[in-house]
């Protein structure tokens, strides 16, 4: 019986020891079938280890150079501070400034020079100017003071300067006479603008006398024949004794005696061409006659 029983439990024994058919089937087929799922993932895994991996953002940010860290210190009180003490220092230095040039003494008009008169006296142009003494040099309203002394007839044009010694200086440029007009007053004299400015009993000598119906900067007839006495060549305007026009292309010039008896007169027509009828006039000045045309030059005569 025991040796039965042995036999027979040793036969269970290895029945359980061998492995079924089924089971070492799944075995054998786990293995394979991990390794091919572990296979699949893989691209997915490499995949995402490249995906770059967002990283949370500290809750307090680092400190800054304008951003001092420290405690108790901040960057805005300090610089507002910094501002406060250099506004009221730049405050300051123009209340000084501007004390200095318009409450002190120190920069106050002194004197008035006036320079560049000649036949104006320098008194006339004082008057004219009405600069009050004493008065802060940067209250002095200069173009007030060049109107004024503007409005004087002799003034052709005038300038205004300041200098920290406290002088004025008016620099006048006065109107230069090239024609004289007669009238019942008396003689007038005309500068190259075509300005009436001066009267006196009798005019300076040399110069020619204007005739024309009106005379003034914005007659054409006037600024015409001025135009033709100012552009001629100095040999001939010596010689002009009368400038007559009767509109701005009749121009007849009025020139003293020649070598025969009694005044010439050149017609000269309009301002256009002047230095080619002033080269054409001077040949036929050395030939007898009265009257010389060359308003036109290239056909000039002679009567």
């Amino acid at each position: 019986m025991r040796a039965g029983g042995r036999e027979a439990s040793g036969r269970r024994q290895s029945r359980r020891d061998t492995p079924r058919p089924l089971a070492a089937l799944r075995e054998r087929r786990t293995p394979s079938r991990s390794a091919a799922r572990l296979a699949s993932r893989a691209p997915q895994r490499a995949a995402a280890s490249r995906v770059p991996q967002r990283t949370a953002a500290p809750l307090v940010a680092p400190p800054t150079a304008a951003q001092p860290s420290g405690p108790g210190r901040t960057w805005w009180p300090r610089t507002w501070w910094r501002w406060l003490v250099a506004g009221m220092a730049m405050l300051t230095l123009a209340g000084a400034l501007a004390w200095v040039l318009l409450g002190s003494s120190l920069f106050d008009s002194r004197s008035v020079q006036v320079v560049g008169t000649r036949e104006l006296s320098a008194d006339v142009v004082r008057a004219a100017a009405a600069v009050r003494l004493g008065t802060p040099m940067a209250r002095l309203d200069t173009r007030a003071i060049e109107t004024r002394v503007a409005a004087v007839p002799r003034v052709a044009s005038v300038q205004v300067r300041c200098s920290l010694d406290g002088t004025v200086r008016i620099e006048v440029t006065e109107r230069t006479p090239v024609a004289l007009v007669r009238r019942s007053n008396g003689v007038h004299l005309v500068d190259a603008t075509g300005t009436d400015y001066a009267a006196m009993p009798v005019g300076p000598p040399g110069l020619p006398e204007l005739r024309a119906a009106r005379v003034g900067p914005r007659d054409a007839t006037t600024v015409a024949a001025l135009t033709v006495l100012t552009e001629l060549p100095e040999w001939l305007r010596v010689q002009v004794r009368s400038i007559t026009a009767k509109s701005p292309a009749d121009v007849v010039l009025g020139l003293d005696k020649g070598r025969g008896s009694g005044t010439r007169e050149v017609r000269w027509g309009g301002v256009e061409e002047g230095d080619r009828k002033g080269a054409v006039l001077g040949p036929l000045l050395t030939q007898p006659g009265k009257v010389y045309d060359v308003s036109s030059p290239d056909l000039p005569t002679i009567a």
